[in-house]
């Protein structure tokens, strides 16, 4: 019988242990790097040690030049001069050394850690301290985070071995998640797309509720980006039934959205404020006012109640009952409620705000329909100013605001 080389002997060996070789590409979707030339013993793998691949990683590494790159990245990030932060990441993304599909391969994650609302601490604030207050708040949160990332034992407090602290680890991925309902909620949606964009692959991978929490929140971000995308892997929930109800509304398929808003309500059991508000917004929509100015008058009168200080949602209650009163053609009532929105977003979350900048933009026509031009001129310039600078800008709504500022029959050339 013909001798097998030793190339072959090895191939074959491998070709036996393939049961392993699976395993591991049965977690290689998880959340925990492996670490350079681990054995599946150390990966949590049954059956005998085995190294992994390793590709060659030179031998003249320059720290010096790493040091260099990373101390001008950090007062180009202070700058805020985001070219040379590019082009930093990149030289140092280059002078990483090669690295094998095995190497970069995740572990299995912990099944003793569990993610909870509690934990996520970051994003339960209110962010109702106006625009300087918020946004102390989230550099001190993004302050942390990178702290975290940073340390590479960061998370032996939670007993994970210091392979995994580098990455998005079981405990630590929860700071992913909580810091991106941070930007969500401050309308930073460049920043927040960037990190669900980085979380993705894990969060999917790792199932429930990693995978619904990702999928709910990435749908609210790309509401507010106005790229509507809606998604039904998760199970019945009134939040995500409500979620898709309000993705239908922005589709305007008012019908859908009304099916999913009702869902929500015979799920919990009863029609709460929320239900009020949905159904009342799905009735505006299609012109159908005299059902639609009882529900959001109820559902703001509940809110008030229930929740006095919640400036930022009593806002949001306002201005739906303002835009209501202006479809009506009581337009004066209109105003009221809507000033009195615009009032509470500069109070609560500041004029940079796209919720601030809508406000404007929606009283600046109710103005306008009442006659009062040159008031809403200067809302309709406040909002348009808001509407420019915000992130995911979109030029029809500036050259909406264009066209109810200018004069009837002027064009711009």
């Amino acid at each position: 019988m013909r001798r097998l080389s030793a190339a072959s002997r090895a191939l074959r060996s491998l070709t036996l242990r393939g049961p392993r070789i699976a395993a591991l590409r049965r977690d290689s979707s998880s959340l925990a790097p492996a670490p350079a030339g681990a054995s599946f013993d150390a990966l949590g793998l049954p059956g005998a040690a085995v190294e992994l691949p390793m590709r060659f990683k030179g031998s003249d590494f320059d720290a010096s030049a790493c040091r260099q790159a990373c101390d001008a990245l950090a007062e180009s990030v202070a700058a805020g001069n985001h070219h040379h932060v590019e082009g930093l990441m990149t030289a140092l993304r280059l002078m990483m050394p090669a690295a094998s599909g095995a190497e970069r391969a995740f572990a299995r994650p912990r099944e003793d850690f569990i993610l909870k609302p509690e934990i996520l601490v970051w994003s339960e604030q209110d962010f109702l301290g106006g625009l300087e207050e918020n946004m102390k708040i989230v550099q001190n949160c993004e302050a942390e985070f990178a702290r975290r990332m940073a340390m590479r034992l960061a998370c032996k407090q939670f007993g994970v071995e210091a392979m995994h602290a580098t990455a998005f680890c079981t405990s630590c991925g929860n700071n992913w998640l909580d810091l991106a309902v941070v930007y969500l909620k401050n309308y930073s949606l460049d920043k927040a797309d960037a990190l669900y964009a980085a979380m993705e692959k894990q969060c999917l991978s790792r199932g429930l509720p990693w995978d619904v929490k990702f999928l709910q929140d990435l749908a609210t971000l790309r509401c507010k980006q106005h790229r509507q995308e809606v998604a039904k892997r998760t199970p019945p929930h009134e939040a995500t039934l409500r979620n898709l109800g309000t993705v239908y509304n922005m589709l305007r398929e008012h019908d859908k959205a009304k099916i999913y808003f009702e869902a929500a309500s015979n799920l919990v059991g009863a029609r709460e404020k929320e239900d009020l508000w949905n159904l009342g917004i799905v009735a505006m929509h299609k012109q159908e006012y005299d059902e639609a100015a009882p529900l959001l008058e109820q559902a703001l009168e509940a809110f008030i109640r229930d929740d006095p200080e919640d400036d930022v949602t009593i806002a949001k209650l306002r201005d739906s009952v303002g835009m209501c009163f202006d479809g009506m053609g009581r337009h004066e009532d209109a105003i009221e409620h809507l000033a009195e929105a615009r009032a509470l977003y500069e109070r609560s979350i500041g004029t940079e705000s796209p919720l601030y900048g809508t406000a404007c933009e929606r009283l600046a026509r109710a103005l306008v329909h009442a006659g009062r031009h040159r008031e809403g001129f200067d809302a309709a310039l406040d909002a348009f100013m808001v509407i420019a600078l915000q992130d995911a800008v979109h030029p029809t709504p500036l050259f909406e605001l264009l066209g109810l500022m200018l004069p009837d029959g002027m064009q711009i050339t």
